[in-house]
């Protein structure tokens, strides 16, 4: 059961090996050139909120210039969101239901084979090569960003849901959910947009909830530190999770409720010379104005509880699918 279970399903997971070593070997490629960079331009100190300076460039230049390294490759942390969801869809949703579609599972029934033991199969051999793929690019994604995270974190929702335990979760669960629509629909095209669909609410869903599982914290930092060292609240809420964003001056007037306010408008409200702006003049004109930054975040040091809570989350959903998928085959296929 076992060699014709790989026997039906060897080329569409020798196609997804194949994508995975040309992506591996990418990343592979570039990674140490990444890596490099990143200490050259001396962004570990940026990284941990110290004022640096490479000739004219400083903290917030470097930065800049670095995050715009590899634009294409950066897209493949954002394809890892899609794996999932192709998972469940051409891999969960055929699967017993192109079966049932073409009859072919009473081949299997009349004989030695249970449907219990013909079901069980399946879903373990195609459901733990999906997952091990995903595992796979996670870690090499999760390796390959590094540099990058350490300047942003990665508490952002793109990146929280391409590192850690999370991915994996999300393949069991997109696999399953698949499976299960295709024991109840019967019809594979259809079983596979119901699972694709299902997959995104519930993603959409499990986002919504994800910031009401920790409770935020609320910092407060001054608007501008151009010349010194970044404060501990900006450094908390450049690597965690914003939820929102205030800019107040000392009187505790709302002047901003987006998180950024104009230089021309601050140069104004000192009364200076809006022609020449430099970073000193808005520095010094931030403390004239008792300009502060209010903001609600998810602290970095909450990734871990946060991975733990949604990767148990999807994993408890993949197993009642599992379990009904079991007891929909038994009970109410004939």
């Amino acid at each position: 059961m076992i060699w014709l279970t790989w026997r039906q399903f060897r080329t569409p997971a020798l196609v997804a090996a194949a994508a995975l070593v040309i992506a591996l070997a990418f990343m592979a490629v570039t990674g140490s050139r990444l890596a490099h960079d990143y200490t050259t331009l001396g962004l570990s100190s940026c990284a941990a909120g110290h004022e640096a300076q490479v000739g004219t460039l400083s903290c917030g230049d470097l930065q800049r210039k670095f995050l715009g390294y590899y634009p294409a490759l950066r897209l493949l942390g954002p394809l890892l969101l899609f794996v999932p969801a192709l998972i469940g869809a051409f891999w969960g949703a055929p699967l017993i239901a192109r079966e049932l579609e073409a009859g072919t599972q009473r081949l299997a029934w009349v004989q030695s084979v249970t449907r219990t033991r013909w079901l069980g199969i399946k879903l373990a051999v195609i459901g733990a090569v999906g997952v091990g793929l995903t595992a796979l690019l996670s870690l090499a994604i999760t390796w390959w960003s590094g540099p990058f995270d350490r300047l942003n974190g990665r508490m952002s929702p793109e990146a929280f849901a391409q590192r850690g335990l999370v991915p994996l979760a999300y393949a069991a669960f997109a696999f399953a959910l698949g499976a299960a629509v295709g024991a109840v629909i019967h019809r594979t095209l259809p079983a596979m947009a119901a699972a694709l669909g299902g997959f995104v609410l519930v993603r959409i869903g499990v986002q919504w909830l994800r910031p009401r599982l920790v409770n935020p914290l609320e910092l407060s930092y001054p608007t501008f530190t151009f010349m010194g060292d970044e404060p501990p609240g900006r450094m908390a809420s450049e690597h965690g999770w914003v939820l929102s964003t205030r800019t107040l001056d000392s009187a505790g007037h709302v002047l901003s409720s987006g998180g950024t306010v104009r230089d021309d408008v601050v140069i104004r409200l000192c009364h200076r010379n809006i022609a020449d702006i430099t970073k000193f003049d808005l520095d010094a004109c931030g403390r004239e104005l008792g300009l502060h930054n209010v903001v609600r975040v998810i602290p970095p040091d909450r990734f871990w509880v946060l991975q733990a809570w949604e990767a148990a989350i999807f994993g408890g959903l993949a197993l009642v699918l599992v379990g009904f998928t079991f007891w929909w085959v038994r009970r109410r296929i004939g």
